[in-house]
């Protein structure tokens, strides 16, 4: 099946989005960023320069080394996009998806692939940390400051309007600047996050943690985020409410010691691993 915005159906169909992987050996100029799997960006033809990234669905964790990317049961690219369209409806900034595509592959198996539109100059959050290391350090950490603020106030946002990301990570961040001084956030990757009347303190807690720990990993590797990044990160979330930043140190505190598991591993992976490199209407296929 293909699910496709009826704003875009008449020129993806028309290039040819049916099989997508004769659309990406026919393009003449391919982008490719980091992801769980490569994700390839391609021109949207008529489109005056807008570019589509086509993302296929991979299995993570030792599940994804037995079996990549065969799914069965809940459509996902599907699941996605009905929760990326409530999303951006309740004003959180999210990517616009453009079409979902699930194929059958074997048996009751089937394989899903999310076509979005590309968001022009951003880069997720991992790639822009690592490109600030080439400015001077003052700049370095005004431009930090001001980033973590707007990081933090689109994630508490996404929190007061009944969103729980399943997978708050700072590759699903992306930052574009918008000028010296402002940035544009958006929130990627709704698959298998959750539309909820309220979060509680406690999930937003476990949001944040998970978040705090995608830090941890990489700033291991490299990245240029300390201590009081991640502190000014929380103290931004919670406009810095001193009462509601001391009712969350018990749960941050007991999130820590479980943490310290997590940074045994990691020192042990770092042994194997190398230094951080360099982000509807349906219509039935054939």
């Amino acid at each position: 099946m293909l699910w496709v915005r009826e704003e875009y159906r008449e020129r993806l169909l028309g290039q040819g989005i049916e099989r997508l992987e004769d659309l990406i050996a026919r393009a003449e100029v391919k982008r490719h960023f980091d992801g769980r799997s490569l994700l390839t960006s391609v021109e949207i033809k008529g489109s005056q320069g807008e570019r589509m990234v086509i993302r296929s669905y991979f299995h993570g964790g030792w599940y994804g080394k037995i079996n990549k990317n065969l799914f069965l049961g809940e459509l996902r690219p599907l699941r996605e996009l009905i929760i990326s369209e409530e999303v951006s409806r309740r004003g959180i900034p999210t990517i616009t998806i453009l079409a979902a595509l699930s194929q059958r592959s074997i048996g009751p198996f089937y394989q899903g692939r999310l076509i979005s539109k590309e968001i022009s100059g951003a880069l997720d959050l991992i790639r822009y940390l690592q490109e600030m290391k080439q400015r001077p350090v003052r700049e370095r950490l005004k431009v930090k400051a001001r980033l973590i603020k707007a990081v933090a106030g689109v994630v508490r946002t996404m929190h007061d309007r009944g969103i729980y990301h399943a997978d708050l990570h700072l590759k699903n961040v992306l930052v574009q600047e918008t000028s010296e001084r402002d940035f544009a956030v958006y929130l990627i990757d709704f698959d298998k996050s959750e539309i909820r009347d309220v979060i509680t303190p406690a999930e937003r807690i476990k949001n944040l943690m998970r978040l705090n720990r995608s830090a941890e990993k990489l700033k291991r590797k490299g990245l240029p985020i300390t201590f009081s990044d991640q502190w000014r990160f929380l103290r931004e979330y919670f406009h810095d409410e001193r009462q509601a930043i001391e009712g969350v140190k018990k749960d941050v505190k007991r999130y820590l010691i479980w943490q310290e598991f997590h940074r045994l591993g990691w020192k042990l992976s770092s042994l194997f691993s190398t230094p951080l490199s360099s982000v509807f209407s349906p219509h039935r296929s054939a």
